[in-house]
């Protein structure tokens, strides 16, 4: 055990802590438990209230003389799931559950509650971490019975919870619908160029159609889609399937994957509102960037809040349909709203990424080991002259560099209903939101086993980090719209929550730790009141 001092940079008052090492068995590393005990005052220690009790319970068990041993109290860490409790009373999560599934709803929330605050843990790790934190849930949940739990989510119970949850959307709040895969190799707007193989590991992606309430920017149902995503047969589907959720107007976020003539003239036809993202190599995205390539670098584009440049178009898109009668081809051209982006930061990771793609493509010339997928990458980017039975000579075709190093930065949406590029942005990248959630889930819940109990349980387990997702995305709407992203991530944000406990004894009515200015003023942000101290 040792004694560690953190400086709180607002309040400018040093903290102390009790730092206890432990070895983590399935990390195999060690890792340390922080507990503050008080604060510096001219360089002077001044114990905190539960650190002098904690002290005084000691000198008692010890044996002084005339002392009484008062019963033992019980602290638990209390902070962050009050706030996680609040949230669920505000957007009606936990009543839900209850209605949903009325013998198990405690115990899920609890589940949901590690998965938000302990982020890095697997779920081996729950019992632990549950003994320590005053939770919905407060008997012991062995990880048996957490398999148990996944098991009784129904699909009946599930479609009542989406159902409930719709229904808490304002009526002028239209859902949206994200379809994408989720993946642990999960990929943000600004990383799509050089993807990865997944086909070799059958559990990496899970397609899923994510439903939100446009406005709310709350989650409030989703449904796992067939292997391939990407026709609009299959939105149609989901769509029909989930017609007892929807109220109201659709709107569509659709990822790259979705991006083709073909696709979009559908969307037209059927009068879907969209926004999608496009790849900038496209002839479309092309024609409309060139005219303003140099425009878009300019300081009266830049948007600080995000860093990068921004510019959007209206155009038109060669609509075409055909008539299943006669089928006679009608072309009508449709408005259409291009959103272009520059980001120096991403221009530079995509140099970094395309020199160690030429990288490859060299070792595999010269140690002669071509793969056939890359033939047509070897044929853009080199001269390649055979000098020897075993030799080549390898040239670089610097005017096919210059082409595509020319597009490095440059990111694009188009939208049929989205006309702002930062409304756009910001939109299609809450999405990350949603791989963040679920990206790692096959290490979190543990599926990455080829089990025939994953079938079984895999839907369950959906669901509950769906609910996780829920407050995650909550914190993120208030700490966007409070600027709290500015001084606190949101892992430091919980963690700061984190440290205040409560207490517990047989002879004393349940009391808080001391609650900080920092803390009362970040459940302020939020809108809620801090936990209450004992008069």
């Amino acid at each position: 055990m040792s004694l560690v001092y953190v400086k709180n940079k607002k309040n400018k008052t040093t903290y102390v802590y009790e730092s206890t090492a432990y070895w983590d068995k399935e990390k195999q590393q060690s890792r340390n438990t922080r507990v503050c005990i008080g604060k510096l005052v001219d360089n002077v220690f001044v114990p905190n209230k539960q650190y002098r009790m904690q002290k005084e319970l000691e000198q008692l068990r010890q044996g002084m003389p005339g002392a009484s041993l008062p019963s033992e109290s019980i602290r638990k860490f209390y902070g962050a799931t009050y706030l996680l409790d609040r949230i669920g009373e505000l957007h009606g999560i936990s009543e839900d559950l209850q209605r949903c599934f009325p013998d198990s709803s405690n115990q899920m929330l609890s589940l949901v509650y590690f998965l938000i605050l302990e982020e890095n843990n697997t779920i081996s790790r729950f019992p632990r971490w549950a003994a320590t934190h005053l939770l919905p849930y407060g008997g012991p949940i062995p990880t048996q019975r957490c398999s148990e739990l996944f098991q009784l989510v129904t699909e009946e119970a599930k479609q009542q919870f989406f159902q409930l949850q719709v229904a808490r959307r304002n009526e002028q709040d239209y859902l949206a619908f994200d379809i994408s895969t989720i993946s642990s190799f999960s990929e943000t707007l600004n990383q799509v160029k050089y993807r990865n193989d997944k086909q070799s590991d059958p559990m990496a992606e899970i397609n899923l159609c994510l439903m939100s309430g446009e406005r709310s920017n709350m989650p409030v149902g989703y449904r796992r889609l067939p292997r391939s995503l990407s026709d609009l047969p299959m939105i149609k589907g989901v769509l029909r399937d989930l017609e007892d959720l929807i109220t109201g107007k659709v709107k569509l976020v659709l990822d790259y994957d979705f991006y083709s003539e073909g696709h979009i003239n559908d969307l037209y036809t059927n009068h879907y509102k969209f926004l999608m993202g496009a790849p900038v190599s496209s002839p479309f995205i092309q024609q409309h960037l060139e005219a303003v390539r140099d425009t878009i670098r300019t300081r009266a584009h830049y948007h600080t809040g995000h860093k990068i440049g921004c510019y959007s178009v209206m155009s038109v898109w060669p609509h075409e349909r055909v008539k299943k009668r006669t089928s006679e081809v009608i072309k009508a051209d449709k408005r259409i709203y291009v959103h272009l982006y520059y980001d120096e930061r991403l221009a530079i990771d995509d140099k970094v990424a395309f020199n160690k793609r030429l990288d490859q493509l060299e070792q595999e010339l010269y140690a002669n080991k071509r793969v056939s997928a890359h033939e047509h990458l070897y044929e853009r980017y080199f001269h390649l002259r055979q000098t020897h039975p075993r030799r080549i000579a390898i040239t670089l075709r610097q005017d096919a560099l210059d082409a595509q190093q020319r597009d490095f930065g440059h990111f694009a949406l188009i939208s049929n209903d989205i006309k702002a590029p930062v409304e756009a942005l910001e939109v299609y990248r809450s999405r990350t939101l949603i791989e963040d959630a679920f990206g790692n889930l096959k290490e979190r819940l543990n599926m990455r086993g080829t089990l025939v109990s994953y079938e079984q349980n895999l839907e369950g387990k959906l669901f509950v980090q769906f609910v996780a997702h829920m407050y995650v995305a909550a914190i993120d709407k208030t700490m966007r719209e409070k600027e709290l992203y500015a001084t606190h991530t949101m892992t430091s944000l919980l963690d700061q929550l984190d440290m205040l406990e409560q207490y517990r004894s047989d002879d004393h009515s349940p009391y808080l730790g001391e609650i900080t200015e920092d803390q009362k003023e970040l459940y302020a942000r939020f809108g809620f009141e801090a936990p209450h101290l004992p008069s």
